[in-house]
């Protein structure tokens, strides 16, 4: 290991320091027990690969700087250093034992999600877009300076300067410019509710991913239990086997359920690497960080708890979820469009002004004389009526009524799809309460009826077969109990998240 190999290292610097001798057998055996207590912490937490490299380099770094110069230090300030270190140490092991609620999961998610922030990216240049739309609506104005030169032969060279200023304003132009805004900060507003969408659709992702790991996290233990009397049913069974209880082919039968129960040990452990990871991705966690989530005990009041009838829970989902929003306003965006489109069959009015001067730099007129002098106006009216644009304005106007109409049907077809849901989601809350009902009578029976064949098999009264299947029997029911359970959970969360209500 990397401590015993500086500890070798540097030996010899220890025996040439006779007096100081004994001082580093001291520190050494600190060292070791610091050492040993990292690898102790280390095989029951996991830590992350970057903690574990940081403090690797800084112990390294202290082994190689306290024993170089060891001698020249008093003993305080080597106790001074050994505190920092085992203090470094245990911070580590509080950090590394960092678990992830619910709610953290979500807040993370928002803080740090490519998505979220590329929604924020969005509705930001909505927000501009706005502000452009309604300058669109004020005078342009420009101003304009220039400096001329000639030159002929029947003439001298003569050189000239010119300013302008002009303004321009639209008048009228079939109110499109004023439906053009107004879209715009609707535009604005399906920006907000895309990212509350996007928002949504990874909240209850994680909320998907946390609850099944956490019936996986549960699932493994009752696996490693499983395992556990098998394998003490397997010890039990080897003494009934020598002392003629029981045939080879019984015992036989129970080292093969034995192999079986690790194998679904094994099975449980990958489903729950699986999940981890899964989350892990969800959060776009680094590739060295490592996700542990608190585990904790669901209570059966939180399982059977009353919920609403459909048509409560439907009417509320449609207030606050934000796609049915989107809906609606994407209808108002159509009408406007269709709006903008009409605003073309109408003439356009617009309003010039201008004003400028012109100086000669070759002439004796003084330059101020010449500005004034040069000075001139100018203002025109105009107007645009369109006659004929080979009906473009007329399949616009055909198409932005056709677009209505998907809008509205679209808003149609959100909803029957949020009812699907809710209507999905309500059947699962009572099937699962149902079953979770079911399971509890049935776990108890099955409880039961195992021990007691448990308790027959050792007295040599049953054989493995029987055994072997009231085990099974007793596993499948406590598998079935957390599967309704964590199922029923599940979608109550969901529905109460359907209905606006924060996920806790």
């Amino acid at each position: 290991m990397v401590y015993d190999n500086f500890i070798g290292k540097y030996t010899d610097i220890s025996l040439t320091a006779k007096p100081y001798f004994e001082k580093l057998q001291l520190f050494s055996i600190v060292l070791y027990f610091n050492m040993l207590t990292k690898l102790f912490c280390d095989l029951i937490t996991k830590k992350r690969a970057t903690i574990i490299m940081l403090n690797r380099l800084i112990c390294i770094t202290f082994v190689q700087f306290v024993l170089k110069t060891y001698i020249m230090m008093y003993r305080r300030y080597i106790m001074l250093i050994c505190c920092f270190s085992t203090l470094f140490l245990f911070s580590n092991i509080l950090l590394s034992q960092e678990t992830w609620t619910l709610k953290q999961c979500i807040e993370y998610a928002h803080e740090n999600s490519i998505q979220i922030k590329q929604a924020n990216i969005s509705l930001e240049e909505s927000k501009i877009d706005e502000k452009q739309n309604y300058a669109s609506l004020f005078p342009t104005v420009s101003a304009s300076a220039g400096l001329g030169v000639s030159h002929s032969k029947a003439t001298a060279t003569s050189a000239n300067n010119t300013y302008g200023l002009s303004a321009g304003v639209t008048l009228f132009n079939g109110l499109r410019q004023y439906n053009s805004l107004q879209e715009q900060k609707l535009n604005v507003s399906l920006s907000e509710l895309s990212l509350a969408s996007i928002q949504k659709d990874i909240d209850l992702s994680i909320v998907q991913s946390y609850i099944q790991l956490l019936y996986m996290q549960e699932a493994l233990v009752i696996s490693q239990q499983n395992l556990e009397a098998s394998e003490a049913q397997m010890s039990r069974s080897k003494d009934l086997l020598q002392a003629g209880s029981i045939s080879e082919s019984d015992y036989a039968q129970v080292v093969s359920q034995n192999s079986s129960d690790k194998y679904q040990v094994i099975s449980a452990q990958n489903s729950l690497n699986e999940m981890k990871l899964k989350l892990k991705q969800l959060l776009e966690l680094e590739i060295n960080d490592e996700i542990n989530v608190e585990s904790y005990t669901i209570e059966e009041s939180e399982i059977l708890v009353p919920i609403l009838d459909k048509e409560s829970i439907y009417n509320k989902s449609l207030q606050v979820m934000p796609e049915i929003a989107m809906t609606k306003i994407n209808q108002q965006v159509s009408e406007l469009n269709y709006k903008s489109s009409k605003g073309n069959y109408y003439p356009t009015i617009s309003a010039n002004a201008s004003i400028g001067t012109g100086v000669l730099l070759n002439e004796s007129t003084c330059f101020s004389a010449q500005f004034v002098d040069g000075f001139s106006e100018s203002f025109s009216l105009n107007i645009s009526i369109p006659i004929f644009s080979g009906l473009q304005t007329k399949s616009s106007v055909q198409k932005a009524k056709i677009n209505i109409q998907n809008t509205q049907l679209q808003g149609i077809s959100e909803k029957k799809s949020l009812l699907s849901t809710i209507e999905s989601l309500y059947n699962d809350v009572t099937s699962a309460q149902s079953q979770y009902i079911a399971s509890k009578e049935s776990l108890t029976a099955s409880e039961l009826s195992y021990n007691l064949v448990e308790e027959q098999f050792n007295l040599g009264l049953k054989n493995a077969v029987d055994l072997l299947v009231e085990k099974n029997n007793f596993l499948s029911a406590q598998l079935s109990l957390i599967q309704a359970k964590y199922s029923a959970a599940l979608a109550i969360k969901l529905l109460n998240y359907y209905q606006g209500l924060p996920i806790e």
